[in-house]
């Protein structure tokens, strides 16, 4: 941390990386401590940077040195690098750009700084988008990232076409449509088989016999096939004939009944009106 301040305020930095024009102080042990690629190209690049021209032989020895970053153009790569180095608070400070990544990149990887590597990938795989998505891939080609490069197609291929919900009639959504089927096949086969009518109030079944319609077709609607009176009537001759077999056997078994005991030995569907119907007094 104290290093980072005094690399912040330039304080006791004896080299100055230079890369697009602007100029970044830093400390040479700092830089050579980082690893060991960037230690050789920093002692490489002291003879050359201590050969002065004449018109500078009287300049303060203590002067820092100017080292280029080769291969590099953007000066937030070179921060981001000396952020790494220097253990900024936070980590390094990435650029915003895809060609900023691929800079940092380029040092990361000549320099030998996995993690600052790592970080600048893990850059990339983050708002992904149809319009950025080439450029990362092939940036992912030149560093060799290839399970980057599948996730990056994955994500692309994602947001470019969102699933869309898919709809049925009058806007349903696909699974309202196919509720709405299986419903529908229900009560038919309910309709269809006295056996399972039988257990049905008069209510239940003349809500059953209330008929949903789904017209795809923006103009008025004809009128469904008026069924409801005429089923409902079926249902109920269906029924009372076998309330009638019933009542026979139980009067059979016994001539003379209170119309509370009767009402209990017959099915839970039928009710007292049906019985004054069926049983005149």
């Amino acid at each position: 941390a104290g290093l980072y301040e005094l690399q912040t305020q330039g304080k006791l930095c004896d080299l100055v990386l230079v890369v697009g024009g602007e100029r970044l102080p830093a400390h040479q042990a700092v830089l050579a401590a980082a690893s060991l690629p960037l230690r050789r190209y920093v002692l490489d690049n002291l003879p050359t940077l201590l050969e002065r021209p004449a018109e500078l032989a009287d300049a303060v020895a203590s002067e820092p040195l100017e080292l280029q970053l080769e291969g590099v153009s953007h000066p937030e790569a070179a921060r981001a690098l000396l952020h790494h180095v220097y253990g900024a608070p936070g980590g390094a400070s990435l650029p915003n750009t895809e060609a900023g990544i691929c800079d940092v990149l380029r040092l990361a990887s000549a320099f030998e700084l996995p993690r600052l590597r790592e970080s600048a990938a893990q850059w990339l795989s983050q708002g992904v988008s149809a319009a950025n998505a080439p450029e990362r891939l092939r940036i992912c080609d030149e560093f060799g990232f290839a399970a980057l490069r599948s996730r990056i197609q994955e994500l692309a291929s994602e947001r470019q076409a969102p699933k869309a919900e898919a709809t049925g009639p009058a806007g349903e959504s696909q699974e309202q449509s196919q509720a709405g089927e299986r419903c529908e096949t229900a009560q038919d086969a309910i309709l269809a088989d006295p056996a399972l009518m039988s257990g049905l109030s008069e209510l239940e079944l003349a809500m059953l016999c209330i008929t949903s319609a789904h017209f795809s077709d923006p103009s008025v609607p004809a009128a469904p096939r008026p069924r409801t009176v005429e089923d409902m009537e079926k249902t109920r001759t269906r029924q009372d004939a076998r309330t009638l077999e019933r009542l026979y056997d139980l009067f059979d078994q016994r001539p003379v009944w209170l119309e509370g005991p009767l009402l209990k030995q017959l099915p839970a569907h039928v009710e007292r009106s049906t019985l004054v119907r069926l049983v005149p007094c």
